[in-house]
């Protein structure tokens, strides 16, 4: 009996995400993220319900009712994730038991010097062990799944738009697969400079909280990124922005 309630907690979660995303504009409208998240961050106060957000110290800063300029990035807020040294600032979705795939697509803008060993995304088990992160790493996005990890060849540069991607498979062994993509337009790399990807990643554990996470792992500068229309879909990749 037990169990039986357990699995339909689960299962009323995973549905209650699905359809709340679909409300918010995670489908339709020439989006390819159909049945998935899309926190648009056009709330008063918070994000959507059942995100958790904050920051570990005080003078990191977690603001989705962001609209100073460069913001918004897209509608009317943005939100912004200011780490201090060695401090971050997140905002965090849990997902139910069982997710083995986590598939993502944001905008950004780096709002001060790019900062190389810095953490953008953090995808982790329900012990909150990394099973997946987005770095900065020498100028590029790099994608690090366990002991492995892969980086772009392009760089980035602070002040510019881009539109990113992510995506996490669990594996068994060294067998868990990940890929990071970014450009200035809408249309998502799957080759190239602006792409990298791995097939060995040491990750075995589902994706359980999944989100922005700004901070500087040198711990030795503040880092301040805006993100927008923040997708997650469970079971596809995401394809180009609408």
């Amino acid at each position: 009996m037990f169990l039986l309630v357990v699995f339909s907690v689960f299962a009323e979660r995973r549905a209650t995400i699905l359809a709340r995303n679909r409300a918010g504009g995670g489908g339709g409208n020439g989006d390819s993220n159909s049945g998935g998240t899309n926190e648009t961050y056009e709330g008063t106060g918070t994000v959507v319900a059942g995100w958790r957000y904050g920051d570990n110290t005080a003078g990191a800063v977690t603001n989705a009712d962001y609209t100073t300029s460069p913001a918004p990035l897209n509608g009317s807020q943005s939100l912004l994730l200011r780490g201090t040294s060695g401090n971050g600032a997140y905002t965090i979705l849990n997902t139910p038991a069982g997710t083995t795939q986590m598939h993502l697509r944001w905008m950004m803008i780096i709002t001060n010097t790019v900062v190389s060993n810095s953490r953008l995304i953090w995808c982790a088990d329900n012990a909150a062990v990394s099973q997946m992160q987005v770095q900065i790493q020498s100028s590029g996005l790099r994608v690090v799944c366990g002991t492995a990890n892969a980086t772009t060849v392009a760089t980035l540069s602070a002040g510019t738009l881009y539109y990113c991607w992510a995506d996490y498979v669990k594996g068994s062994g060294a067998n868990a697969t990940a890929k990071v993509a970014f450009s200035t337009s809408k249309t998502r790399p799957t080759s190239g400079n602006n792409f990298a990807s791995l097939s060995n990643g040491t990750s075995t554990g589902d994706a359980r909280e999944t989100g922005p996470w700004c901070q500087d792992l040198n711990f030795s500068v503040h880092v301040g990124t805006i993100f927008d229309d923040f997708s997650m879909n469970l079971s596809q990749e995401i394809g180009d922005f609408p």
